[in-house]
């Protein structure tokens, strides 16, 4: 799935490059995932099983594992922003009102994003070259956190981390989606598109992470979760293309 999956974000990537419609603060942050998520899986098939090379084995391990925490914390920045523009009781924010404290909120959405997974790897290499942890870049089978214990520490944790958060904004973005959708039938006294509040709901959770709960449960709870996780998690980028890419506005642009 991954090969297809990696196709389905180049064409999402630069369709949102292309066209400067859509270079809003959420299509910017989309970008931002795209870039990171593209390359996680990119890299994967790249480099994680050229185990003939250790030095090339042990470096690739370390950058597969900043990828990967970088395509959580954009994901994270997405989930946050979403929230945001969503708050209860209150009508939605307009990303684009003021440019310049836009632009100011996307440096620091990327900072975000991309320093602190880069400081937190580091801080891993460090703590494993002078043995106060044995995390375990690279060995003959792969070339990944070798050790279970520590993959589950220095991966799984900032993982569920940040899965948990995005559970909990994406929770209060329905929430607030719903309750500002009552609030406008009580108005305009007519009931809304039940279909264009699902279609919204699928975009939010191709955007969340969520197929890697099975991850974490096929270590915490049964090697079986590993199936699906495995077969959903490699096809990320193709939900990702049906809920950004695959759209009639999108078709329209192209068209124009």
């Amino acid at each position: 799935g991954l090969p297809v999956s990696i196709i389905c974000i180049a064409f999402l990537l630069a369709t949102y490059v292309i066209f400067k419609e859509l270079h809003t603060l959420p299509g910017k942050n989309l970008m931002s995932l795209c870039a990171s998520l593209g390359l996680s899986q990119f890299f994967w098939l790249l480099a994680s099983g050229e185990t003939a090379h250790p030095m090339f084995c042990h470096v690739s391990a370390m950058i597969l594992q900043y990828l990967f925490l970088v395509t959580f914390t954009c994901m994270s920045v997405i989930a946050y922003d979403t929230r945001r523009a969503f708050p209860q009781h209150q009508a939605p924010i307009a990303h684009n009102t003021f440019p310049s404290a836009s632009n100011l909120r996307l440096l620091c959405y990327l900072a975000f994003a991309w320093g602190l997974p880069l400081a937190y790897v580091l801080l891993c290499v460090i703590l494993d070259n002078v043995d106060i942890v044995a995390i375990g870049y690279g060995n003959s089978f792969n070339c990944w956190l070798s050790n279970p214990t520590e993959e589950m520490i220095f991966f799984g944790v900032p993982v569920t981390v940040s899965l948990l958060f995005n559970l909990g904004a994406f929770v209060r973005t329905v929430r607030a989606i719903r309750s500002t959708k009552k609030g406008s039938q009580r108005l305009s006294k007519h009931s809304g598109n039940q279909a264009d509040e699902v279609k919204i709901y699928f975009r939010l959770l191709t955007l969340m992470g969520f197929t890697w709960f099975f991850g974490l449960g096929a270590n915490l709870i049964h090697p079986y979760l590993r199936y699906p996780f495995v077969i959903l998690t490699s096809l990320h980028g193709v939900y990702l293309a049906l809920a950004f890419a695959f759209k009639p506005h999108v078709f329209k642009l192209y068209r124009d």
